[in-house]
């Protein structure tokens, strides 16, 4: 199945070949812009046609957080046997840090998840 993606012109090459790799049809737009013109091409594509598009709003959608939380944290604890001392991800939306350091913090309240302030990370804050 084809699906269609949006974001700056000016992203990586590594995400634009991660991104082909999954043979999506990629929409760029202007990278003095950012992603938020990136997330505003998207919604004009729902609106315009919403039977051919479909916004899932990673940023928004609680089932982003809530899936690492339900698996990838699960795999974590049962790969080391609980034994996580650190744990370190790359931050987008946030939704692996957000599910995988409530699991954790869960599992033992002295684990503290924290974010380099930078990027779309920079713009929200997480807990």
């Amino acid at each position: 199945m084809r699906w269609t993606s949006s974001f700056p012109a000016g992203a990586s090459l590594e995400r634009k070949k991660r991104i082909n790799a999954h043979g999506a049809r990629i929409i760029f737009t202007d990278p003095s812009e950012g992603y938020d013109e990136a997330l505003r091409e998207v919604h004009r594509a729902a609106e315009t046609d919403p039977d051919r598009y479909f916004f899932c709003d990673q940023y928004a959608n609680e089932h982003n957080w809530q899936t690492h939380y339900d698996t990838t944290a699960v795999e974590i604890l049962e790969q080391t046997g609980g034994r996580v001392t650190k744990f370190m991800a790359g931050v987008g939306t946030g939704g692996t840090i957000t599910g995988v350091g409530r699991r954790l913090k869960e599992y033992n309240p002295e684990h503290r998840a924290a974010l380099r302030h930078s990027g779309t990370a920079s713009r929200r804050r997480y807990e």
